[in-house]
């Protein structure tokens, strides 16, 4: 009897019949008998056992049907994570265009070195004699203001008018008012080379009797 009875509760057990510290009703030899369990006895296999789930089950993050949880280990809410990952500054290497290129070679440049032995020619310097300074009037028609000189290497003419102005023609061309070479009240005129002439210099004034003053050097 004692033995049927073990068989009866361990085959209760098997088959998920009793819980923990719940009595179920079962039957021996048709005699009702009261078995309390208050713990599940250890199921072992001696070879491993297929098992297989179905249905639909869902598992953290997410509780996304049907997928597979993320392993994670740590403690104090630090896990480390294994695997390449973008991050947010790519290390890169190689050769880039860059906002200032460097160069090397030959390259002109606006001030060229220049070495060696270099001679410069200023040309022949040839004293002048000042001639005695001259003063003449000038009116409003075109006439002779310095005469012809053929040793002549400069001139100045002073517009000496506080009012007027006077306009000066080279090498015996008459002289036009505001034309040419035309010298404000006070203004100067410097005849040098290479723009000196030798021929006559007439002149011609917005006024009547306007005062020129010039010097001649030769």
């Amino acid at each position: 009897m004692t033995t049927r009875l073990l068989l009866v509760v361990a085959l209760v057990l098997a088959a998920g019949w009793a819980s923990p510290a719940r009595a179920q009703r079962i039957v021996v030899s048709g005699v009702p008998q009261e078995v309390s369990v208050t713990s599940l006895p250890a199921v072992t296999f001696a070879s491993p056992q297929a098992v297989t789930q179905s249905g639909v089950w869902t598992v953290q993050p997410g509780n996304t049907a049907n997928t597979t949880a993320w392993l994670v280990t740590g403690t104090g809410g630090t896990f480390p994570v294994t695997g390449t990952f973008w991050q947010a500054t790519q290390p890169v290497s190689g050769t880039f265009w860059q906002a200032t290129q460097p160069v090397s070679g030959t390259f002109w440049q606006a001030t060229q070195p220049v070495s060696g032995t270099v001679t410069a020619n200023i040309g022949t310097y040839t004293a002048v004699t000042g001639n005695a300074p001259f003063a003449v009037s000038v009116g409003v028609a075109s006439a002779e203001c310095l005469a012809l000189n053929t040793a002549r290497k400069m001139a100045i003419f002073t517009n000496t008018s506080t009012t007027a102005t006077i306009s000066l023609a080279e090498s015996g061309q008459a002289a036009v008012l505001n034309a040419g070479i035309t010298l404000e009240p006070g203004a100067v005129y410097n005849m040098v080379p290479p723009i000196v002439t030798t021929g006559q210099v007439n002149c011609i004034a917005s006024a009547a009797a306007t005062n020129l003053s010039g010097l001649e050097k030769q």
